[in-house]
C-alpha cells in the first residue's frame, strides 16, 4: 500500500561551530584531556522514493526541511599525537516539504526525526 523511503540519502548539509578546551594538561605535556562542545544548523536535502497505491516516483533532491544539533565530547591524548576520543551528538530534523507521488500541487508529506549519535575514535594527530 505505501512505500516511503529516503533511499538516496537523507542529506544534511550543516554548518557547525565548535570549541575545544583543555581540561587537564600535566607539566610533562605528553598527555592531556580536552573537551569539545559544538552547535550546528543546516538544511536537509533528501531524495525520497514514495509510492501510495502504486502511484508515485523516485523524486529529485529538494530542500525539504532543516535541522539543529549539539555536540559534547572528550579527547584524551595518550602521547603527543595518539588519542582516544568519545563524542556524542544529539539533533532534531524537521522535514516540512517532502515530495511524494509526483503530484506536488496536491500531495506532500512531513516528518520529524530526533537522533543521538555516539562515536569512539582511536587516532593520531600530526
Amino acid at each position: 500500500m505505501l512505500r516511503f523511503e529516503h533511499t538516496d540519502g537523507l542529506n544534511y548539509a550543516s554548518v557547525e561551530v565548535e570549541r575545544h578546551d583543555d581540561i587537564w594538561v600535566p607539566r610533562s605535556q605528553q598527555t592531556s584531556l580536552t573537551m569539545e562542545t559544538g552547535l550546528g544548523v543546516g538544511l536537509v536535502i533528501p531524495r525520497s522514493e514514495v509510492y501510495l497505491f502504486e502511484v508515485g516516483e523516485n523524486n529529485w533532491w529538494n530542500v525539504a526541511g532543516y535541522g539543529a544539533s549539539a555536540k559534547l565530547g572528550f579527547k584524551f591524548f595518550m602521547t603527543k599525537g595518539l588519542f582516544l576520543q568519545n563524542s556524542t551528538k544529539v539533533g532534531w530534523i524537521n522535514l516540512t516539504k517532502i515530495r511524494t507521488t509526483g503530484r506536488n500541487d496536491y500531495d506532500s508529506a512531513s516528518q520529524k526525526i530526533k537522533y543521538v549519535e555516539n562515536y569512539l575514535v582511536l587516532g593520531y594527530q600530526f
